[in-house]
C-alpha cells in the first residue's frame, strides 16, 4: 500500500508541474502572438505612410524656411500638429532642435513652424491627405554665425521621416526680427 500512495503522490507531483509548465507556456505564447500583432499593425500604417519633401525656399530675411511635404502613402497624415520638424545645422555653430508646432501664424514666436495655407480652395489644411502638398514654414532663431547649411527632419506621428537640405541660410538672424 505504502507503493502505491508513493506513487499515486509522484503522479501527482509531476502532473501538477507539468501543468504548470503548460500553463506558463500557453501565457507567454498568447503574449507572444499580442506583441506580434501589434508590431504587424504598427508596420502595416509605416508601410501605408509616406512622405517625400519637395521644394525649399529661404525667406528674404534667410530666418524663415518654406518646405514643401507631400503625402505619397495611402493613409492621411492627421492632424498636421502631431508631426515633429527637427533642424541640425552640421558642421555649424547652432544647435539642433526640435521646432514648437504653432497654429497661429500671425505670431510665430521663435524656433516653431506652422502649416502656410495653400489658398481659399483647401478645406481641410490641418490634414495632409494621400497625393496632397502643404508647405511647412520654419521660423528660425540662429544667434550663432557660420551656418549656411542645415538639414530639416519631419516625422510622421508613427515614425516615418522625411529628409532635406537647406541651403542659403543667413546667421546671425532671427525670424522675429
Amino acid at each position: 500500500m505504502s507503493v502505491a500512495l508513493v506513487t499515486i503522490l509522484m503522479m501527482g507531483v509531476f502532473l501538477t508541474g507539468y501543468l504548470a509548465l503548460w500553463q506558463n507556456f500557453n501565457s507567454s505564447a498568447v503574449a507572444m502572438s499580442d506583441a506580434m500583432r501589434v508590431s504587424t499593425r504598427l508596420e502595416m500604417e509605416r508601410f501605408r505612410t509616406a512622405l517625400e519633401t519637395g521644394d525649399v525656399e529661404v525667406g528674404s530675411s534667410g530666418c524663415t524656411v518654406d518646405l514643401e511635404i507631400t503625402n505619397t502613402g495611402l493613409e492621411s497624415i492627421t492632424p498636421v500638429s502631431d508631426m515633429e520638424v527637427m533642424i541640425s545645422f552640421p558642421g555649424g555653430s547652432n544647435e539642433p532642435r526640435v521646432l514648437r508646432y504653432r497654429k497661429n501664424s500671425d505670431d510665430p514666436g521663435l524656433d516653431t513652424w506652422w502649416v502656410r495655407l495653400p489658398g481659399p480652395g483647401e478645406a481641410d489644411p490641418w490634414t495632409v491627405r494621400t497625393g496632397s502638398t502643404h508647405t511647412i514654414r520654419m521660423g528660425l532663431h540662429l544667434p550663432e554665425a557660420d551656418d549656411t547649411v542645415a538639414s530639416v527632419i519631419v516625422a510622421t506621428p508613427n515614425g516615418v521621416t522625411a529628409t532635406a537640405d537647406v541651403q542659403g541660410l543667413t546667421t546671425p538672424c532671427s525670424a522675429e526680427g
